[in-house]
């Protein structure tokens, strides 16, 4: 599950808006370095993006000092701070295709676009830079014209388990503020509920289609089960919308 999560460097929220600005198209970014490990090149021309970078400078006091160089470790603070460019988003790189949507799940007669169609489910670009999110879903638009939809980052490690995951959320309700017997529920558990139910969701999914990824589905279940703990009520949600979802793809 590292391998998901921690793929990417988590930058602040100064960083952030500094790369939205030098974009054109939100995307995961990294450095050349970083995108190269990942079997990506850097375009030919490509800009990078300027970020601000925390400059360190030994401690200055001789006693503490030679302390830390004893013992092979010289003691460093912060002593302000610069600009570097050096990052690049995903559209700025060369590699093998990414567009996770022209795949269709190698297994039986199961349709991820009639599913899609089947839930009113609409997939968009992925347009957020953290690279360690794997997907999210969410509502655009009022009334008549609102729109269910999901996005999957296109360097998923498991994109078919991203996307059960984010049409589970939809199908049990979670962007409308349900999330069961709430009541003396705090704002943790309440997060905690809707991760459990949706990768649980994601896991019958994917193991009756046969995907890969159970394993670390099964440590991500267990990890929002620290703070919280599903009744037979939940349960038989997480069935009944992973049955939803199976069955808005088959093709009968």
């Amino acid at each position: 599950m590292d391998q998901a999560f921690r793929a990417f460097h988590r930058y602040s929220t100064l960083n952030q808006v500094l790369a939205m600005r030098q974009l054109d198209e939100v995307a995961p970014i990294a450095s050349k370095a970083s995108w190269l490990k990942k079997g990506r090149t850097i375009k030919p021309g490509a800009k990078p993006i300027r970020l601000i970078v925390p400059v360190m400078a030994p401690v200055l006091d001789s006693f503490e000092r030679q302390v830390f160089l004893s013992s092979g470790y010289l003691h460093e603070v912060l002593v302000g701070f610069r600009y570097e460019a050096k990052w690049y988003s995903l559209k700025q790189t060369e590699g093998e295709p990414l567009d996770w949507r022209c795949d269709q799940v190698d297994i039986g007669q199961w349709d991820v676009q009639l599913a899609q169609k089947s839930l009113g489910i609409c997939v968009v670009d992925f347009d957020m830079l953290d690279g360690n999110t794997q997907g999210f879903a969410k509502r655009s638009g009022i009334g008549s014209s609102l729109r269910r939809e999901v996005a999957i980052n296109p360097l998923a490690i498991y994109p078919q388990a991203a996307m059960f995951h984010e049409f589970a959320h939809h199908v049990l309700g979670h962007l409308d503020g349900y999330y069961g017997d709430v009541k003396h529920m705090t704002n943790l558990e309440k997060y905690c509920i809707k991760e459990v139910e949706a990768e649980s969701v994601a896991f019958i999914c994917c193991a009756s289609l046969g995907l890969k990824g159970l394993a670390e589905s099964r440590d991500y279940i267990q990890i929002f089960l620290i703070h919280t703990k599903l009744n037979d009520k939940q349960a038989q949600r997480i069935f009944s919308a992973a049955n939803k979802i199976l069955k808005a793809g088959f093709l009968l």
